[in-house]
């Protein structure tokens, strides 16, 4: 799972590279078989991970439920 992770979170940074005008990315982290809709879901748990290296980078974060909006 690492490696989906990981080529997911260079593609978004690939697109900001190429658009970097874009000022807000939106993206939902699909809940896994058996997981309860309502709860966090373990690819948001994931993807929470790269939030200081996108940080870092100058974007915010506003997560509601497994919603994810990246904002400059």
């Amino acid at each position: 799972i690492f490696s989906v992770i990981y080529t997911v979170i260079k593609i978004i940074d690939l697109y900001v590279d190429e658009h970097p005008l874009t000022q807000k990315i939106k993206f939902t982290a699909q809940t896994g078989q058996g997981e309860d809709e309502n709860s966090t879901s373990k690819r948001l748990r994931f993807y929470k991970r790269y939030i200081p290296y996108f940080e870092s980078k100058g974007w915010k974060f506003e997560i509601d439920g497994n919603n994810v909006l990246m904002k400059k």
